[in-house]
């Protein structure tokens, strides 16, 4: 019986150790509300350029739109590209034309690209165990411990030097092919060396996200510089990427 109460004692300790680990102060990052800029059309694609000055352009381009993000001016005939401008050093954002757009002749990323000859993908994998367990990530077979207990979404930077790692509290898989999933408590953001498995800086919230169910999508900056997140309500949350050597 001693053994048996030395073990719910040290059960309990752990859970408390843990429990404390999880409540760790993160920075936070504010989330901006786009819904009025992007007239209310969630779906669509989010493309990222950074300017000379090293500010950010996003623009969302509506699944039904012809436009490509390398387009002129768009026609009367397809809907109009929104782009919203995020400025690093007041860090706020706002609207600005599609002449703007243009005129940055920086590069272009999205979340549907992806970093070319990566050698280093196969040392990374992202598994989901089961229904109602929660996502787990693994560098070189070993556990990634996140800043969230479920990982929910890890992305390579353009660079392939990096890797974003998006987390919460909970998770909660549901039904076939995540029909029903739900998220819990905070969003964790964090970046980790994709050479070498070590995390780069300190992890942060994204602030006030909408509901549990939501699912927030990462967009690299083409320079590796922010990690762009956007929910499905078009709020959006722009995160600084410190500068590191991963070698």
């Amino acid at each position: 019986m001693r053994e048996l109460g030395a073990c719910v004692v040290l059960l309990c300790a752990l859970s408390i150790l843990e429990s404390c680990r999880r409540q760790t102060s993160y920075p936070g990052i504010p989330k901006f509300d786009t819904s009025g800029a992007w007239g209310g059309s969630s779906s669509g694609l989010l493309f990222v350029k950074v300017d000379e000055q090293g500010n950010a352009l996003l623009a969302h381009v509506p699944e039904t739109n012809d436009w490509q993000p390398r387009d002129r001016d768009p026609s009367p005939t397809i809907l109009m590209p929104t782009i919203v401008y995020y400025d690093q050093d007041s860090r706020v954002i706002r609207n600005v034309s599609t002449s703007s757009w243009i005129a940055c002749k920086g590069p272009i990323w999205t979340s549907l690209a992806f970093p070319k000859a990566l050698k280093v993908q196969d040392k990374w994998n992202f598994g989901v165990p089961g229904p109602s367990s929660n996502c787990t990530l693994r560098f070189e077979g070993n556990a990634i411990q996140a800043a969230g207990r479920a990982v929910l979404h890890c992305m390579f930077s353009p660079s392939g030097k990096l890797i974003s790692v998006l987390s919460s509290d909970g998770f909660s898989r549901g039904d076939f092919m995540f029909s029903g999933a739900t998220v819990s408590g905070n969003r964790y953001h964090e970046v980790f060396c994709a050479e070498t498995g070590r995390r780069v800086g300190t992890p942060v919230i994204l602030k006030d996200p909408n509901r549990d169910d939501d699912m927030i999508r990462p967009t690299w900056s083409p320079d590796s510089r922010f990690v762009v997140y956007a929910d499905g309500t078009l709020a959006v949350w722009v995160v600084p990427v410190e500068s590191v050597n991963c070698k």
